[in-house]
């Protein structure tokens, strides 16, 4: 990947973590509810940052929906966001079409992992570990 694809990656660095800090926010009562523990949300993140297929990380929040490890809303809410990241990398990569699936794959793996600090945070201050 060339330095202009990974400077427009990075320029969506603050975008994709705001997004998932109000995916996070918006979804919170039922990740409470749910009792979302870090342990699903790391696992998440491993699917992502592993595997190469978003078909497979969606099948993925699926499987933890139907286990009830994560809740409904949040997990289509978040495959839709993987959609919304899918438009996104072909905009940056609209001149590069070689590296599409490289851009996508790496917006996901940012827009995850930052999510997920954010789940730990707040998850932390909910239950009073964090003052």
């Amino acid at each position: 990947m060339n330095i202009e694809l990974k400077q427009k990656i990075d320029d969506e660095l603050d975008w994709l973590i705001e997004d998932g800090k109000k995916l996070i926010d918006d979804k919170w009562e039922s990740i409470k509810k749910e009792n979302v523990e870090e342990a699903q949300m790391r696992n998440l993140l491993e699917m992502g940052t592993t595997s190469d297929s978003l078909k497979a990380l969606e099948l993925f929040i699926q499987y933890q929906i139907g286990r009830r490890k994560l809740p409904k809303d949040f997990g289509n809410q978040l495959i839709q966001k993987i959609n919304v990241l899918t438009n996104k990398a072909s905009e940056i990569s609209k001149n590069h079409s070689e590296h599409k699936k490289e851009v996508l794959l790496r917006l996901v793996r940012q827009y995850l992992g930052h999510m997920n600090r954010y789940f730990v945070y707040r998850k932390k201050i909910s239950t009073g570990e964090i003052k």
